[in-house]
């Protein structure tokens, strides 16, 4: 587990704060997020190296790591480098940029590793996959902010408002375009990642909000074990009132998203237009409402009744158990008299 916390050196953002959860220490495959300032832009990014396609072994100075291992990890490197390289550069050239900044660095590193002879053989395996899913912010005007995503893969971005609450600003880049309730069930694979030697693209969302905020990047192992989108934002949002302040709502998130994740989980968030979590608090009492009022009073009933059916189901299949157990011991005994020892006779 590796955390990270920055007061962020611009007036309108006041903490900046990530975490990278590995369910095996020193071999998860998401990178430590990416965060960053530059030229008045706060910059948040997550990298989840993809553990099927990225299997193959390699040999690094910590030791034996997996492609994917160490294809996120080369992915934030290259970004952060990018990033400081071309803060100034248009809208409109900064997607293809960042394509041929990552696509020359990962061929780059793709000619210098050393790949351990290995016995897999698949059409599936890649060269350093790795998702990406980049965000940048800025004061556009005085109250407007400028969000700019950057992504390729199933890793997203995230907007936490008190007017809208959670917006997903990535749509991931899966086989058959399931949306993000549909793929918690469909587990579709991946159409589009970055890697080495393979064309890939970068995908880029443009947002303005008039309101304060929290912009999250996260890979898959925090958002993909609930049962529904609208479960994950309760998770942010109640997590919220559990925590004195935002170092706290952080360590709420480890907690919580480590117990439910079958998987690597990191994230990043920034905090924009707010200068406490008690005035988010404050600013987030309706949408609050408004979530569990539309959403999670109904979806809670019908997570009570389903929880009572499978207690009933058990107590009914414990009660057909008894009943036959029952009748094999009463039929025993009944038996006795029902069935006398006559003198029988067969015909030839």
């Amino acid at each position: 587990m590796s955390e990270n916390t920055v007061s962020p050196s611009v007036p309108w953002a006041i903490c900046m704060a990530s975490f990278n959860y590995e369910k095996r220490e020193g071999r998860g495959e998401d990178a430590d997020p990416l965060t960053l300032v530059n030229d008045e832009s706060v910059w948040i990014g997550v990298f989840d190296g993809m553990g099927g396609a990225g299997a193959q072994m390699i040999e690094t100075p910590e030791g034996l790591r997996s492609a994917a291992h160490v294809a996120s990890r080369h992915a934030v490197g290259l970004t952060a480098d990018w990033i400081r390289s071309s803060a100034e550069m248009a809208a409109k050239e900064a997607a293809q940029d960042l394509h041929d900044f990552l696509k020359a660095g990962l061929d780059s590193k793709q000619r210098e590793l050393a790949p351990v002879e290995s016995r897999i053989r698949s059409r599936l395996i890649r060269k350093l996959p790795t998702t990406a899913a980049i965000l940048q912010i800025c004061d556009h005007q005085a109250g407007t902010y400028e969000l700019r995503a950057f992504w390729a893969g199933d890793s997203r971005v995230f907007a936490l408002t008190p007017s809208h609450g959670l917006l997903q600003l990535t749509v991931d880049h899966l086989k058959g375009g399931p949306d993000p309730y549909e793929n918690l069930s469909s587990d579709a694979p991946m159409s589009n990642c970055l890697e080495a030697d393979e064309e890939f693209f970068i995908e880029e969302a443009l947002l303005r909000l008039e309101e304060p905020f929290i912009a999250i990047a996260a890979t898959d192992g925090c958002f993909g074990y609930f049962n529904t989108p609208m479960e994950f934002e309760e998770l942010l949002v109640e997590s919220v009132y559990e925590a004195q302040d935002f170092n706290a709502w952080r360590d709420i998130l480890i907690e919580k998203i480590c117990k439910a994740t079958g998987d690597d989980a990191s994230m990043a968030f920034v905090v924009v237009g707010l200068s406490s979590i008690d005035e988010f608090k404050a600013a987030m009492q309706e949408g609050r409402l408004r979530l569990y009022d539309n959403f999670m009073s109904k979806l809670n009933t019908i997570e009570s009744t389903v929880r009572l059916t499978r207690v009933q189901l058990e107590e009914l299949k414990r009660a057909e158990e008894e009943q036959l157990s029952s009748m094999k011991t009463l039929w025993q005994r009944y038996k006795e008299t029902y069935q006398p020892e006559l003198p029988r006779l067969r015909s030839k």
